[in-house]
């Protein structure tokens, strides 16, 4: 979530509620409006820059369990299973592409959770999330914002 917002992904909510599909949380952010309507071939630079982001948000929750102590793959493994079977073949076509885009996703995610003001983010709103079990999305992004010392990440583009 933390890694979403900073790249200017508008945060809806946040949970660590699970589901029945195996998830112990998510982060819904908001439809980026109706100028997003990708389809497979050739995107706009915006469309692009979009889903990139998109895919660098899905890799966060496996960058960030990586960096806690390990991946754990029933937690972050809807994301990922989400980036393979929808977002990540809009950037790339084979299956070699694909893995190769995602572990570089994997890397900027990682790159960004590994600042010491991001991971400060991490762990405030993972804190509010253990009391509060749900976060408004106002009320998450005041936390990133209050870790980060009121400094708003501009998104990339």
């Amino acid at each position: 979530m933390v890694v979403g917002y900073l790249l200017g992904l508008q945060l809806l909510d946040t949970d660590i509620l699970a589901d029945d599909d195996g998830g112990r949380g998510h982060a819904h952010f908001a439809h980026p409006g109706r100028w997003f309507k990708p389809e497979r071939g050739p995107l706009t630079a915006r469309e692009k820059d979009l889903i990139e982001r998109v895919l660098t948000t899905f890799m966060a929750g496996r960058a960030a369990e990586s960096r806690y102590g390990e991946p754990d793959a029933e937690g972050s493994g809807y994301d990922l299973d989400e980036s393979l079977r929808e977002w990540v073949s809009y950037v790339a076509e084979t299956a070699q592409e694909r893995d190769a885009a995602l572990r570089g996703f994997l890397e900027r995610a990682t790159g960004i959770v590994q600042r010491s003001d991001a991971w400060e983010a991490v762990e405030a709103v993972a804190a509010a999330l253990l009391r509060e079990e749900r976060l408004p999305g106002a009320a998450a992004a005041q936390i990133v914002e209050d870790a980060l010392g009121g400094l708003r990440v501009s998104p990339p583009g």
